[in-house]
């Protein structure tokens, strides 16, 4: 397929490494028929502005169902067509779990290689399109996607989650590279690597350890971040210089993620949102203070609500509007690139009102009087 994905070297070092460390050592027996089996990991979500702290590498953490399409070369016979694959138990004792679908494939010993496609999760339309400039190079599409603005910390504050399996209408969209088995190694598992192909949007939120009151946090809304898009895996990736990849086209549609729920904030900084997004140029607007300019030409911003409790005092809650790619430090746009995230993390420091005090000098007016 055409694809350039674009990694950072130090994944692109973990992937190798990976590679290198996956040794089979075993007589392959000819004269038996080989099932055909799977194995997955995912490489992970590449970094921008945080880390993947603990990010697991493993498919069936992220989903337990994909969809496989499999060519061999023997008059071009088609092995899969969109086959479920699922994540199930093989064993009760001991526990054993295993990539699984049903009328069992065996390897033909009469091809010279196989070529398999992949897609994850299974639940959604998948299209694998013929390449017609190459037979052998088929790529995937996927029509108006649409994200809801789902958020994983919707409910209250949470840690980094690595995977968004708990989201009810959002998922995770993952497709494996190109995998071609070659004859000699028709007798172990198909080994896929799956990559994200939506970005990601963390926002952590705070306070300043110099404040002493209660600070919660009311409400927090992003804006006008475009939710439907048009896969086409045969274009061409873009990197972050492109600002945005070409493989998506997003529509001129809209949500909105929100937190809420009143929750206080420490001085560890936690998750308010963690959300998925349709890959896009987040582009800037000079905002007012109470937002009002927002609703003629959409920009995506960030609406904060939140309450200041000083101790055996009143509350008083503010609002505070900040565009998105602003906030992000950004002078132009804030890329959200196919399989990158972004973290932007808020902290609350509120000036307090104080006051100081001096007097004005007596005003002088003299008079002499002359007592004869």
């Amino acid at each position: 397929m055409k694809k350039q994905y674009f990694l950072m070297a130090m994944a692109a070092t973990m992937f190798a490494a990976c590679s290198q460390t996956e040794v089979i050592d075993e007589v392959v027996d000819n004269s038996t028929p080989k099932a055909i089996g799977f194995s997955t990991y995912v490489n992970g979500q590449t970094r921008a502005e945080n880390s993947n702290q603990g990010y697991t590498w493993d498919l069936e953490d992220h989903h337990t169902t994909f969809k496989v399409w499999a060519y061999k070369n023997v008059a071009d016979a088609k092995v899969f067509a969109g086959d479920v694959v699922t994540y199930k138990v093989t064993s009760s004792d001991p526990l054993t779990y295993e990539w699984k679908y049903t009328n069992t494939r065996y390897w033909d010993k009469a091809a010279s290689w196989y070529e398999f496609y992949a897609a994850a999760p299974e639940d959604f339309n998948w299209v694998l399109n013929e390449n017609t400039t190459d037979k052998a190079d088929d790529y995937f599409t996927l029509a108006n996607y649409e994200l809801k603005g789902d958020n994983l910390n919707k409910n209250g504050f949470d840690v980094y989650n690595n995977s968004f399996k708990t989201l009810l209408n959002d998922k995770d969209l993952m497709i494996a590279d190109k995998k071609k088995v070659e004859n000699a190694n028709f007798y172990g598992n198909v080994h896929l690597e799956f990559i994200h192909i939506l970005s990601r949007l963390n926002i952590t939120v705070k306070k300043d350890s110099r404040v002493t009151d209660n600070v919660h946090l009311v409400k927090l809304d992003v804006v006008d971040l475009k939710n439907i898009g048009n896969f086409n895996e045969d274009h061409i990736i873009g990197t972050l210089a492109d600002g945005i990849t070409s493989r998506w086209t997003p529509a001129d549609n809209y949500t909105t993620i929100t937190y809420d729920k009143n929750e206080v904030v420490g001085t560890n900084a936690k998750y308010a949102v963690q959300a998925l997004v349709i890959p896009q140029n987040a582009d800037f607007e000079e905002v007012k203070l109470d937002g009002k300019d927002m609703n003629a030409n959409p920009k995506p911003y960030i609406r904060i609500e939140y309450t200041i409790t000083p101790t055996g005092g009143y509350a008083e809650t503010f609002v505070a509007y900040y565009n998105l790619a602003n906030a992000f430090g950004e002078a132009s746009k804030i890329a959200f690139n196919e399989g990158w995230q972004n973290t932007l993390n808020i902290t609350i420091y509120p000036t307090a009102i104080k006051f100081d005090a001096n007097t004005a000098p007596w005003g002088d007016k003299n008079q002499d009087l002359t007592i004869k």
